[in-house]
């Protein structure tokens, strides 16, 4: 599925990327608002650029409240059915990997649980020989 160099070893493959015995590669969603998903990109980071890797989410709480009140509040002009979508979304949040390298930048990528957890126990195993 992923491309990789001559004498490279895949050491785990799943749909959110790839770890090699050499770097990390994982593909890149971009999305308007969280939702819509507007282009795809694959991208790889060298293992010893990478400092750290673990899994996390996003859930904001009080603007998902927010967004559903509003929603419901304003569902009789038609708008509020966009901010209940939005709430509930804010509300669900997100699971990602987040990939530290040694420049200090910070990648996530969009991951489920099950497959974020995998993806980030390769990255250890093939950084740190665990």
């Amino acid at each position: 599925m992923f491309d990789v160099q001559q004498g490279e070893k895949i050491i785990w493959e799943g749909d959110i990327g790839a770890v090699t015995d050499r770097r990390v590669i994982y593909v890149l969603e971009r999305r308007l608002l969280k939702l819509i998903p507007l282009s795809k990109s694959v991208e790889s980071i060298p293992l010893r650029h990478v400092t750290s890797v673990k899994m996390d989410s996003t859930r904001n709480t009080a603007m998902g409240i927010l967004l559903i009140a509003l929603g419901i509040i304003t569902l009789i002009v038609g708008i509020g059915l966009i901010l209940l979508v939005a709430g509930i979304v804010m509300l669900i949040g997100e699971n990602f990997v987040a990939i530290n390298t040694t420049g200090g930048d910070k990648r996530k990528v969009r991951a489920k649980k099950e497959a974020g957890s995998q993806f980030v126990a390769a990255i250890n195993s093939a950084i740190f020989g665990q």
